[in-house]
Parts: C-alpha cells; sequence; structure tokens
C-alpha cells in the first residue's frame, strides 16, 4: 500500500529540474509563516511536555486534575507536531516544469476545456482587451466601491475580497448584537445565551473564513435576504433568547460573552490587516494592448511549408529548451488534390512561463521588510499571538480544578482562541502564495487560395539538360501573427493561473512575419540534380559524348551547373559555322549556317 501510494503521488506532480538555467527555482513564499509555525508548535509542544512531565503519575492515581492535566498536554503535543508538521510539508518550494497550469476561463465553467481556452484567448488578442466580470450583488459592489482598482486584480483576491467584506460585516453585525445584550439586558444568563447564538453564527466562519474558495475561484454569495438575516439576528435574537431563557440552564458562569467579545475583536483587527495588505497588493489599471502583423504573401509551393519552417523557428526560441504551451493546432493540407481551391490553418503558443520577480524577495528578511508584504506578516504574526494565547488558556485550564464552571469557560476560550488563529492564518497564506509569471502568446493565421501549374524549364526538344515540375501557386495569401506578452499570477502552486495583463509585441510579430515571407520567396520551383553523385556521372556522361564527339566541351558545363566545380562567372565561346571553309559567326539558336548552308555544330 505503501509504494501505490508514493507511486500515485509521483503520478500526479514530478519535480523537473533542469541544470541549464535557474530561472525556476523560485524562493519559497512561506518562509515567514513557516517560521511562525514552527515557534508556535514550539510553544505548544513545551507546553504539553511541561505538562506531561508535572503530572506523569496522575495516570496510576486518583486525582482527577492530574488526569485532566495529561489530556491537555497530549492535546498539546498533537497539535504542535501537527502545526511543525504542516511547516515541514512547505518547508522547500518544488516548482517542475509542469506548473504553472496552462491558463484558461475563470469566469467559465467550460473554461478549462481546450477548445474554450483557445476560443478565449483568441478572442482577448482580437478584441485587443481582457474581459473582467462585472461585481454582481451588494458586497461586491461594496467592496469594488472602496477599492476602485479592485476589479482588475486577480480572480481569487477579488473573491477573497468579497468574501472577506462579508465576514466584516458579520463581525460588526454581531459585535453590535453582543454590545447591545450588555446594555438592554441585566441578567447575566440572558447574555450568556445570546452569546452563545451568536457564537454558532460566527463558529463556520473560524472554521473556513474564506469558504470554499481557499485553493479556486468562487464568487462570494451574499444577497439581500442574507444581509437581512445579519441585521435582523442581533436585533430580534435577544428578546427572543430572553423569553425562553428562564427555562433554559444557567450558564452565566461559563463565560461565552466574554470568549466571543475577545474572538470578534481579533476578528476586526485580522480583518482590517487584511484588507491593508490587500491595498499593498492591488495596482494601477494595467496597460492592455495588442500586436497583429498582417501581410499579403505569394509563392510557388506547398504552403504547408511555411508550417513546417513555423514549428523549427518556435522549437528554435523555446524558453530555456521548455516546449511551448500549445492551446491551437490546425495544419494546412499536404496534399492538394484539386487544380484549385482555399485552405486555412492557424498555430496558438505559448512559451514556458517565467517568474517575474525570482529574485525580488530572496530571503527572510526581505519578505519581513518589504511593503507589500508587512500586511501579510502583521496578520501571521497576529495568528501567531492568538495562538500562543490559546496555548496559555489551556494551561490555565489544566491548573485550575474541574468543578468550577469557571474551568470549563477557560477551556472555551482556548478553543475559540485556537480557531481565530486559523482565520488569521488562512487569509495570510492566500497573500503569501503570490507568484506572478511573464509569458509570450503567439497566435498565427495561414488564409488563401491556390491553383495548380505545371513549369517547364530548357529546351525540350534540343537542350542537353530540361526539368518539368507541378506546383502550387498561391497569389495573395494572407499571413496575420499577433503576439503579446503575458502577466499571470497564482496563489497556490497546483492553483489556477489568472491573466491579469497583456502587453503588444510589435517587433516579435513583425520578426516572425519578415522570416516566413523570406522562406517562401527562398522556395525553389525548379527541379535540377543538386548532389554531388548526380555531378560525377553527368560528368562522365559528358566525358562519353566528348570522346564520341557530340557533345564538346559538356563535362566542365554539366560541372559547372549542378555546383561540382567553383562558380565562376564564365563567357561562353561564340558559335561558328562547322565548314572550315566558311567559318561564319551564328547566332545562338541557328541550326544551319546561312552563308554555305552546312549544319551547325556545338563547340
Amino acid at each position: 500500500m505503501l509504494v501505490w501510494f508514493r507511486s500515485y503521488n509521483l503520478l500526479v506532480m514530478s519535480y523537473e529540474y533542469s541544470a541549464t538555467s535557474g530561472r525556476f527555482e523560485i524562493p519559497n513564499p512561506y518562509r515567514v509563516e513557516n517560521l511562525a509555525f514552527i515557534l508556535a508548535g514550539l510553544v505548544a509542544g513545551i507546553a504539553g511536555i511541561a505538562l506531561l512531565v508535572a503530572h506523569r503519575d496522575a495516570i496510576g492515581g486518583a486525582s482527577a486534575r492530574g488526569v485532566k492535566a495529561v489530556i491537555v498536554g497530549l492535546v498539546l503535543l498533537f497539535l504542535a507536531l501537527s502545526v511543525i508538521a504542516r511547516a515541514l510539508v512547505q518547508l522547500r518550494y518544488f516548482f517542475g516544469r509542469g506548473r504553472p497550469h496552462d491558463l484558461s476561463n475563470m469566469d467559465d465553467s467550460a473554461g478549462a476545456q481546450p477548445a474554450q481556452r483557445a476560443q478565449w484567448l483568441k478572442e482577448n488578442l482580437r478584441q485587443n482587451a481582457l474581459a473582467y466580470r462585472e461585481p454582481q450583488g451588494a458586497i461586491s459592489g461594496l467592496v469594488h466601491q472602496v477599492f476602485d482598482t479592485l476589479i482588475f486584480a486577480p480572480r481569487l483576491i477579488r473573491a477573497a475580497a468579497e468574501t472577506q467584506c462579508f465576514n466584516l460585516l458579520l463581525t460588526v453585525a454581531i459585535l453590535l448584537g453582543l454590545l447591545g445584550s450588555f446594555l438592554f439586558y441585566a441578567d447575566p444568563a440572558v447574555r450568556a445565551w445570546i452569546a452563545v447564538l451568536l457564537l454558532a453564527v460566527l463558529i463556520p466562519k473560524l472554521i473556513r473564513p474564506l469558504g470554499r474558495q481557499e485553493n479556486t475561484y468562487r464568487r462570494a454569495r451574499a444577497g439581500i435576504a442574507l444581509i437581512v438575516v445579519i441585521i435582523a439576528l442581533p436585533i430580534l435574537g435577544p428578546p427572543l433568547i430572553a423569553r425562553i431563557a428562564p427555562s433554559l440552564p444557567n450558564i452565566a458562569g461559563f463565560e461565552f460573552s466574554r470568549t466571543l467579545l475577545v474572538s470578534l475583536l481579533i476578528l476586526l483587527v485580522a480583518q482590517g490587516l487584511f484588507f491593508f495588505s490587500l491595498m499593498r497588493q492591488l495596482r494601477p489599471r494595467p496597460n492592455v494592448n495588442m500586436a497583429c502583423e498582417q501581410r499579403a504573401m505569394s509563392m510557388n509551393g506547398n504552403p504547408s511549408k511555411l508550417f513546417e519552417e513555423l514549428e523549427r523557428t518556435l522549437q528554435s526560441r523555446w524558453t530555456e529548451t521548455i516546449p511551448n504551451r500549445r492551446y491551437a493546432l490546425v495544419k494546412l493540407p499536404e496534399n492538394f488534390n484539386a487544380q484549385s481551391g482555399s485552405f486555412a490553418g492557424e498555430l496558438l503558443e505559448e512559451t514556458q512561463p517565467v517568474p517575474a520577480d525570482a529574485g525580488a524577495l530572496a530571503s527572510i528578511v526581505d519578505q519581513l521588510t518589504a511593503p507589500a508584504t508587512r500586511g501579510a506578516v502583521a496578520l501571521t504574526l497576529l495568528g501567531f499571538i492568538t495562538f500562543v494565547a490559546g496555548v496559555t488558556a489551556s494551561v490555565r485550564f489544566a491548573l485550575v480544578p474541574l468543578s468550577t464552571q469557571d474551568s470549563l469557560a477557560t477551556a472555551f476560550l482556548a478553543v475559540v482562541l485556537f480557531f481565530t488563529a486559523r482565520y488569521c492564518v488562512s487569509s495570510a497564506k492566500l497573500l503569501w502564495g503570490r507568484v506572478d509569471f511573464q509569458s509570450l502568446l503567439l497566435w498565427v493565421e495561414i488564409e488563401g487560395s491556390f491553383e495548380e501549374a505545371q513549369i517547364n524549364i530548357g529546351n525540350q526538344l534540343t537542350a542537353a539538360m530540361s526539368s518539368t515540375k507541378k506546383i502550387i501557386n498561391v497569389e495573395s495569401m494572407t499571413l496575420r501573427i499577433w503576439a503579446a506578452e503575458l502577466d499571470t499570477v497564482i496563489f497556490y502552486k497546483d492553483g489556477a493561473r489568472d491573466l491579469i495583463g497583456m502587453r503588444g509585441r510589435p517587433d516579435v510579430a513583425r520578426q516572425y512575419a519578415d522570416h516566413l515571407e523570406k522562406f517562401a520567396g527562398n522556395i525553389a520551383a525548379v527541379v535540377a540534380p543538386g548532389a554531388h553523385a548526380d555531378a560525377d556521372r553527368l560528368g562522365r556522361i559528358a566525358q562519353v559524348q566528348r570522346e564520341l564527339g557530340q557533345v564538346p566541351g559538356a563535362h566542365q558545363h554539366a560541372a559547372t551547373l549542378i555546383g561540382s566545380a567553383p562558380r565562376a562567372a564564365a563567357t561562353p565561346a561564340a558559335r561558328r559555322c562547322s565548314n572550315p571553309a566558311c567559318g561564319r559567326p551564328l547566332a545562338a539558336d541557328a541550326l544551319f549556317c546561312s552563308s554555305c548552308g552546312v549544319r551547325a555544330g556545338d563547340l
């Protein structure tokens, strides 16, 4: 079973290493978080071991207090090892060639399908713009009103901001309801049950602060009905609880109101730090544009050769010899069976995404002091302090007698503090995991019409050598090349990659167009022997013909024509009458001498 599990992990994702470059060795973005985890685990571990050592004889005795301390020590030790293990899992940040994932339309449920993905990328290039989802709902509209450039942020950040805005409103509403219970209800029992009701509403958010979009993009859903519930709960809940509280057990000694108030205050600080860090990560409006080079080309040859040359050129320009990401490929037909017709083909590829600022935060000191990460550092520090407070409350619970309600109140406070610390760390993790990439997107379109033609070279009756070839004649074929440099971002190593910027590269589009146009113009339409073996054989044939007196001097001409001899510019000798008594000059195409009528002979 263990072997199968390890094999499965290798099949899911493997780390690929190449010694040619270190551009993909990304510094670990979770070093500050790992440091906080290790320190928090050490604090909890030391406290747990101290409780176990101090009450190691409680198991054999009859002391309930000692047994409780042992149980708390075991829980703290388990919690310490869990926190440290979480740091060890992300102690190294391995980022292989297979990462990040291909681009996909995150606003479309079918955006990851190959056809939809390619169509979405082509539309972005063709429209010369990026499509951003408009704010939907009251919560979304509110947060986008406060942060005017949030609409240009990555979609995961937008979803997290909307969710945190909802969490902030929920925290404020619960805090107002709790303060209202202190103002309008003097009975501690009523206030305790009101706090229990409000805690029941708050705990789900403590467990999952960002809902389901911690690893993937989902919209924050908060309609008018939910907002009404948030507002009405602290207003209508306390009177209802006050009516039924006399028939309920008295739980005033558990200090639920105090626990709820402490948690709400920490949450308010954490949510404020999240939005502070969000403002640090927001960027101005992106400069979105594209470049398109369009030309009309003519060639005498199969246009599929252009694709062959294009693929060779693309491979020679792979980033760090890593194959491009291919989103669409429609090759031109290799066989044209008709005498005339039309053709069309395209190629859409993206170069391997390269980290944009791989060395910006190369050390942990840079991560701690960089302006863009100060909010995340403060949020992580708040989570660490809250965790240590939870450990302190746990130790206090282990040392006080179990019979008092104050003991259970301390235990409940410790549990809530641990969940609140998890809320802070989970909110900061999204901000720590950001890695920006740059890549080049190239889209080549070729379309046109063809006609079948035939080329005859040389005099078919009298020439010593002639050539005939059927060719594909293409006139005014359309070549379009779109090129853009893409800015993309991820927040989780295996999470979706979001497109946030696009800049046209006219130099790249022009370079590819010039290269293909030159290649098409250099395609030969004439068939002629060019190998060295052809030169040798034609030379021997010419030698035999010269010895027979049929083709004087043909050896030198054959060797020169097919490239066996050095290509020197030689002036052909003038033709004269073969009659020694005449010897008059003859025209180049004369078959007989105009003076004596003797048949002309080749020199």
